[in-house]
């Protein structure tokens, strides 16, 4: 076991070598699960673009949803471990009684298709002050990973009830970016 976990420490840095010495015309840096768990990471931007409102009413509109939650919720850390288990902690500002370092959500994450695929599940969603217990996955495709900037991206159809009562097709697209702390 310790022979295996050597090798694949070794490969993890042949892996981050090979890639810290491509430029940047050879596309987007990602450094994998180990550069994800070397640190804490917080929300910076969740751009999200719809074809609806949640009214049903048809719009082309793009926006930063980090600046529709809570302020104490915007600075909230996301702390990734080897096991693929994570937390979501209280930081700084507090809220729903919560105190700093308070672990306020778990879920799980795991890397897919050559670590190119971040798929993550929370167990504990708030919408509109409903609490959501039901794990939901969520896939997204990762645009960079590296010791500055964790950015992924979704693009997802969907069909949802708005308040009319009749379900719309939808496309919700997410530009996610986290930094460190």
């Amino acid at each position: 076991m310790k022979k295996f976990l050597n090798l694949l420490w070794i490969g993890a840095i042949a892996a981050t070598a090979l890639i810290s010495s491509c430029n940047d015309d050879e596309g987007p840096v990602n450094e994998g699960p180990s550069r994800l768990i070397a640190q804490d990471w917080v929300l910076s931007e969740m751009n999200v673009k719809l074809e609806y409102d949640f009214d049903g009413i048809p719009v082309d509109s793009t926006f930063d949803a980090v600046e529709s939650l809570e302020p104490c919720d915007r600075d909230d850390l996301f702390r990734f471990y080897e096991d693929e288990t994570m937390d979501v902690l209280e930081n700084g500002a507090s809220c729903q009684g919560f105190n700093d370092g308070d672990v306020k959500a778990q879920g799980t994450w795991e890397f897919r298709d050559n670590n190119s695929i971040f798929i993550f599940s929370s167990p504990q969603l708030e919408i509109e002050d409903d609490l959501i217990t039901d794990p939901e996955l969520e896939e997204y495709t990762v645009k960079e990973l590296s010791s500055n900037r964790f950015r992924l991206y979704s693009d997802t159809e969907t069909s949802l009830d708005f308040r009319l009562g009749i379900p719309i097709d939808i496309r919700i697209e997410v530009d996610l970016i986290m930094k460190p702390v």
